[in-house]
């Protein structure tokens, strides 16, 4: 297990990398990532929330949104706690239609904080296919007139 930090080291990195929104931990305490990890584990140790199944726990944010009726680009990221210490598992990044209708999914296995993708990058690694959608369609559009 390599590139392992403590919680503002690997809070830092990720910012660093652009993931700056705000995100859901365990799909609750919404926050920036520092602070709805610290929210989550301290309701842990208070016993008023379970730990995490398994070995990860979800940090979960939009890489991309336009409003509800657009496409959005999602992640959630897998993170091990080993004693107060934090590393970067796995990451999926879902490009999703209005109604989170799935369009695209990527997942990332063996990662660290460090080999991670920076956001605009995660966010073109789906996003790429509505492009090529619309052109395509474009072309399409040509061809009838």
């Amino acid at each position: 297990m390599e590139n392992i930090s403590n919680l503002e080291n690997f809070a830092k990195i990720l910012t660093e990398k652009g993931y700056n929104g705000y995100f859901l931990t365990a799909s609750k305490y919404p926050d920036k990532i520092k602070e709805s990890i610290e929210a989550y584990l301290k309701c842990c140790q208070d016993g008023t929330d379970n730990q995490p199944r398994g070995d990860h726990m979800l940090l979960s944010t939009y890489l991309k949104w336009d409003g509800e009726d657009k496409p959005h680009v999602q992640c959630t990221m897998y993170v091990k706690n080993l004693g107060n210490k934090f590393f970067l598992d796995k990451m999926e990044i879902n490009l999703a239609a209005p109604g989170n209708l799935s369009i695209k999914k990527v997942v990332l296995n063996n990662l660290t904080v460090a080999t991670a993708p920076n956001r605009l990058e995660a966010v073109d690694m789906v996003w790429r296919v509505l492009q090529f959608k619309s052109e395509k369609n474009m072309k399409r559009a040509r061809l009838k007139f």
